[in-house]
């Protein structure tokens, strides 16, 4: 799928087949198990936090974590590669996806949720991935709505106006974390 993604994301981003290969390479080199691994002990010390009460690490008694249940993602054109680590982390805390595609950037997408589920269909199940205008969202009962609506936590990516846009979309209930 690497070679499939250095050979399609050129015609829709711009960036040079070469820079393409040698930066998705190195970037997607860091979503190794034992990277992955890491980066959850750094976050909540005990991995097993995720899956039943553990004891605490600095004081007496038991707790666990929960993540969201799902994550509406919200894709910006410009970095090829993007989805990887916002799709990665969210399957971390065992949280179900729905991305939003950009425009500009239909392919990496699709193609990564490809290869999970190459590896681990169940896991693939997990991810959805499509692509709406943005206005969509603001239409009732669309797709989007009821993405954003069910959604415990939006990630979004993008210019200002593009995260405005999103935020406007959200619940209030509904966390957002974003990156303009």
């Amino acid at each position: 799928y690497l070679y499939e993604a250095c050979l399609l994301i050129p015609a829709f981003s711009g960036y040079r087949e070469e820079a393409v290969r040698k930066g998705l390479a190195g970037f997607l080199g860091g979503f190794r198990t034992e990277n992955l691994r890491r980066l959850l002990r750094e976050e909540l010390g005990d991995p097993e936090f995720l899956d039943g009460f553990r004891p605490k690490l600095t004081a007496p008694g038991l707790t666990r974590a929960i993540g969201p249940e799902l994550v509406v993602h919200s894709f910006a054109g410009n970095t090829p590669g993007l989805p990887a680590q916002s799709l990665v982390c969210a399957m971390l805390v065992k949280a179900a996806g729905i991305g939003k595609l950009a425009s500009e950037e239909p392919v990496f997408g699709p193609l990564f949720a490809r290869s999970i589920a190459s590896v681990d269909a169940s896991l693939a199940d997990c991810v959805a991935l499509s692509y709406w205008p943005g206005e969509e969202a603001s239409r009732e009962r669309s797709p989007a709505a009821a993405a954003f609506e069910a959604a415990d936590l939006v990630v979004a990516y993008g210019s200002d106006e593009a995260i405005e846009s999103v935020r406007s979309h959200v619940p209030l209930r509904t966390r957002l974390i974003s990156y303009g």
